[in-house]
């Protein structure tokens, strides 16, 4: 009994009855309620720290003044320098009479754009483009066409030129040959007439 009472009271001390039991350290190091105190107050900043981001994330009007990402279809928006951005409009004319007065700017679409919102202007300037691109390209290959045409033309006139060129120098050198052969045949009919005078003579 006297044992149970003497580890009542030692408890009673740890708890209640010692205040320096708890906040006193081992040779003045850090005590458990410092640790404590010190990881419940990180937790509360984190939170709080948390909270804020989250807070300024969801808030209308809290994002970047450059302009979202992506404009809503068929809406236009309005960038405040002090207040953020606001895509609720669905005309530009709409924009700029809430802007109007105000350290802002409208983007999106152009009033002409309000005009013809299936962007008929733009498809058919796309559609005009590729004309001309396609006329252009076909252009080229009739220039391309063309210019071998006319290659192929130089090339068989050269060649029929050449072919020419030779069948003249083969009729030159034909005609030289039986040039050569006539003179020839008229030198060896000379030399004959001569011997045959020579004999005559002989004879006589």
């Amino acid at each position: 009994m006297v044992k149970c009472k003497t580890l009542t009271t030692s408890a009673g001390n740890l708890i209640g009855d010692n205040p320096n039991s708890i906040t006193a350290g081992a040779h003045g190091g850090s005590t458990l309620l410092e640790k404590v105190m010190k990881t419940i107050g990180k937790i509360a900043i984190g939170s709080a720290v948390a909270f804020s981001a989250f807070a300024f994330t969801a808030a209308p009007g809290s994002a970047d003044s450059g302009g979202p990402a992506i404009i809503p279809h068929g809406h236009y928006c309005a960038s405040y320098t002090q207040a953020g951005i606001d895509c609720s409009f669905t005309s530009y004319a709409e924009c700029e009479a809430m802007v109007s007065g105000q350290s802002a700017e409208c983007y999106g679409n152009t009033p002409v754009d309000d005009l013809d919102p299936w962007n008929t202007r733009a498809q058919q300037f796309s559609t005009n483009t590729r004309a001309r691109q396609f006329s252009t390209n076909t252009r080229a290959q009739q220039f391309s066409r063309n210019t071998r045409a006319q290659q192929f033309s130089r090339n068989t006139r050269a060649q029929q030129f050449s072919r020419n060129t030779r069948a003249q120098q083969f009729s030159r050198n034909t005609r030289a040959q039986q040039f050569s052969r006539n003179t020839r045949a008229q030198q060896f009919s000379r030399n004959t007439r001569a011997q045959h005078f020579s004999w005559n003579t002989r004879v006589q």
